[in-house]
């Protein structure tokens, strides 16, 4: 039987997790607001001007207030559309886990 479009694929769950973070591109720096996080990925909400694609290297940095500690992803871009990303996690902090 094949497998409908609205069939949930994911391995892992999303958590809704609203707090502002820095997205890395290479030597650009963007802050960016998360919208929900997995251990596969992140969605992210970024600013109108931005110009990241898909299939591109990027980490997130989410600050965990008020300690300071971190969570952080290495991955690259999954998609991009207007407003938003998709950061799909290749690697994450032990300690992030």
């Amino acid at each position: 039987m094949a497998q409908g479009r609205d069939d949930n694929r994911r391995r892992f769950s999303r958590i809704q997790f609203h707090r502002s973070a820095e997205l890395v591109l290479g030597t650009e720096r963007v802050t960016v607001e998360v919208i929900d996080i997995s251990l596969n990925g992140a969605l992210l909400q970024v600013p109108p001007a931005f110009s990241g694609r898909a299939g591109q290297p990027c980490s997130l940095n989410i600050r965990l207030e008020p300690s300071e500690s971190y969570i952080r992803m290495i991955g690259e871009m999954a998609h991009v559309e207007p407003g938003r990303v998709g950061m799909r996690r290749q690697e994450i902090d032990l300690e992030s886990m």
